[in-house]
């Protein structure tokens, strides 16, 4: 009988010891939310094999996550935000929903301009748009890349036009605000409106124009540059181009969500996204990256019109809601 307790307490110390490791690998897994679609697997995995952390995440476009978090809210369902855009980075700071980690290691020497100054929020790089264009709709045209972005008007173009909208899409509220903040609000909307002429079709992400450009469905689009390196790689027919006024951009931030149960966990996540492994990892997707590290899609920093990261999380609502009193197709 004796042997028979024993062997009873060995098997309840066992399962004890058991769920205490189970537990501390539970401890480990970090819930995460990106609109980094494209890159989505690999950061994952690139986060989980660095940090010991098991990283599970949802990708969702710009203003998906920004609306779901608005939805959540104060509970929302992820640890970590990475990938989303400067504005709502602003704003969720605002309405105190982010949890700051002062002073990670890794960032230290990185540039103040892609740290918050409360330590809020981090930029692990920016995107772009940029204009793609199909090679083998524009030769059999006879058509050259625009080279400015005002070129876009002519009534050649009228149907051969695709880009996002901006009711789902970070890249889409980031075009929209930058010919708001390079012309004017009176004059960028003009600009916009005349646009919206040759546009055939708004997309629900900022990366469907490449490639449906890709595709030979349109002759030009509006696009994220996020994937151009890609489909290049892959012998897609396109052209991207920086038409002369200069590229807007936008921050692709990460944060820890304040109320976190997994706060070191997540610490370990923000601090390796500055360390350089990460950063050139990154880079290989044409990101401009917060250290200076090598770029296939940009061996020279292009020209960058000047966006205003408050500006864009003041009028982030203003910009939504004129944009879809426009254009939104009924």
């Amino acid at each position: 009988m004796e042997r028979i307790l024993s062997a009873i307490r060995m098997l309840a110390v066992g399962l004890l010891l058991g769920w205490g490791i189970g537990s501390a690998q539970a401890a480990e897994e970090v819930r995460m939310y990106t609109y980094m679609l494209v890159i989505q697997e690999g950061l994952t995995k690139i986060l989980s094999e660095n940090t010991g952390v098991q990283v599970k995440t949802l990708g969702l476009s710009g203003g998906e996550l920004w609306a779901r978090v608005q939805a959540e809210k104060p509970n929302i369902g992820a640890d970590v935000l990475f990938g989303f855009g400067p504005g709502p980075a602003i704003l969720g700071k605002r309405e105190g929903l982010w949890e700051p980690y002062s002073d990670p290691p890794a960032w230290r020497d990185i540039h103040a301009r892609y740290k918050d100054k409360d330590w809020a929020w981090f930029d692990v790089g920016t995107s772009c748009f940029v204009l793609v264009g199909n090679k083998d709709l524009l030769a059999k045209k006879g058509y050259k890349m625009p080279e400015s972005w005002f070129d876009l008007l002519d009534p050649k173009w009228k149907g051969e036009i695709v880009m996002p909208s901006p009711v789902t899409s970070g890249t889409a509220f980031m075009i929209n605000a930058t010919f708001v903040q390079l012309l004017g609000w009176e004059k960028g909307w003009e600009f916009l409106e005349k646009l919206d002429k040759n546009v055939a079709q708004y997309t629900r992400s900022g990366n469907a124009p490449l490639e449906h450009v890709g595709r030979g469905e349109y002759m030009l689009g509006l696009a994220s540059d996020e994937n151009v390196p890609q489909r290049l790689q892959q012998g897609f027919p396109i052209y991207w181009s920086a038409p002369k006024e200069g590229l807007g951009y936008e921050g692709n931030i990460v944060t820890i969500v304040k109320g976190t149960k997994q706060l070191e966990a997540a610490k370990r996540i923000v601090n390796f996204a500055g360390t350089e492994k990460f950063q050139r990892w990154l880079a290989q997707f044409g990101y401009l990256t917060a250290r200076d590290v090598p770029n296939p899609l940009y061996p020279t920093k292009p020209k960058l019109v000047n966006y205003s990261y408050e500006w864009a999380a003041d009028n982030h609502a203003r910009v939504i809601e004129t944009w879809k009193e426009k254009f939104l197709r009924k």
